[in-house]
């Protein structure tokens, strides 16, 4: 299923009737004030944030098998199977740490991390150019 972009990121979005309700029984309600839509926004963007970090703890801790570096009792069973698995997770991990990081992204560190993860586990990855 491809998902749309919700109306709340629209700015120019101005329901009219979504729900389709015959015009008799129409309630009017005044539009939200920018800093209304504002705050919806922000706490839509927070949910997405939250729902984002705990994406990238489940890529980490329980498809990639656990944290990198010093710690290596931290390791478990990886769910991938094979550089190919390894690789594509590595990719699609640097994507959700960038997009944790903001704007300026994550200056790589996401790459780096799954890379330190995947060699933990003895798969050697490569850098997606």
């Amino acid at each position: 299923m491809d998902y749309r972009l919700p109306d709340l990121l629209d700015p120019h979005y101005r329901p009219v009737n979504p729900r389709r309700v015959p015009a008799a029984d129409l309630v009017v309600e005044e539009p939200d004030t920018a800093e209304e839509r504002l705050q919806k926004v922000c706490d839509y963007g927070r949910t997405l944030w939250v729902q984002l970090a705990a994406t990238r703890a489940y890529l980490r801790d329980t498809v990639g098998g656990g944290g990198a570096g010093e710690d290596s009792a931290a390791l478990t069973d990886a769910l991938l199977s094979g550089g190919a698995h390894w690789q594509q997770w590595c990719e699609l991990y640097a994507q959700v740490c960038s997009a944790l990081a903001g704007a300026t992204g994550d200056s790589g560190f996401g790459r780096s991390e799954a890379t330190l993860i995947a060699r933990a586990h003895g798969v050697e990855v490569t850098r997606a150019e």
